[in-house]
């Protein structure tokens, strides 16, 4: 049972106050006590525990939604059709604080976690590389700017494994001449503050 105490010394003004409280909350409460601690507003349980039972039930039906999330954004990656970096950098965490708040520690969960934060990684080579080839008419071809970034991602959708963290690879020199050899024009700044935010998001998950 939830208590709340209130000294007698405030009786008079708290018993005004109980009035008003019974008119807005009444159904909310489930009887008055007055005792030696002075009076007390008993909470009805049951109400507590139906709380307490639609919390677990929000979290048997939003883990496996979560993990679902997760397997089709990973999916996407062998249809050649990348996340947008904009959208991960800031979904990649949430996932993070909701997978370390419920201590879900399974092997599938883990290895989604791995594969999303490498799928950011794909989403910023492809984005780089479209902006680049833009930027500099053609002379930056795409698929030589999305080289310089290895995400680890297997290639084979059947295994298990999505993702190869040792062959994660982020060449930041080669990228940063990319960003030199541009035209000073709308493309090459935002090729710039994508590099930028791809190297917070590498440096955030990557570097020891």
């Amino acid at each position: 049972m939830m208590f709340t105490h209130i000294n007698w010394h405030y009786a008079a003004v708290i018993t005004i106050g109980v009035v008003a409280f019974l008119i807005i909350d009444s159904q909310d409460i489930k009887r008055i006590v007055m005792n030696n601690k002075g009076v007390a507003i008993e909470k009805q349980q049951e109400k507590i525990d139906k709380a307490l039972v639609e919390y677990d039930e929000f979290k048997n039906t939003i883990y496996p939604l979560l993990e679902a999330s997760m397997a089709q954004i990973v999916s996407v990656r062998y249809l050649q059709m990348p996340p947008k970096s904009s959208v991960m950098i800031s979904y990649v965490p949430l996932v993070e604080r909701a997978i370390k708040a419920e201590k879900l520690d399974q092997p599938e969960i883990r290895e989604l976690l791995k594969a999303i934060k490498a799928m950011t990684l794909y989403g910023f080579s492809v984005e780089l590389g479209k902006i680049a080839d833009k930027s500099s008419g053609g002379k930056i071809e795409q698929t030589s700017v999305e080289s310089l970034i290895k995400t680890g991602l297997e290639e084979d959708y059947s295994k298990k494994v999505y993702v190869h963290t040792d062959e994660i690879d982020v060449d930041f020199a080669a990228l940063d001449s990319i960003a030199q050899e541009l035209p000073d024009n709308p493309d090459k700044h935002r090729y710039e503050r994508r590099l930028k935010q791809l190297e917070d998001f590498y440096n955030q998950y990557y570097v020891d």
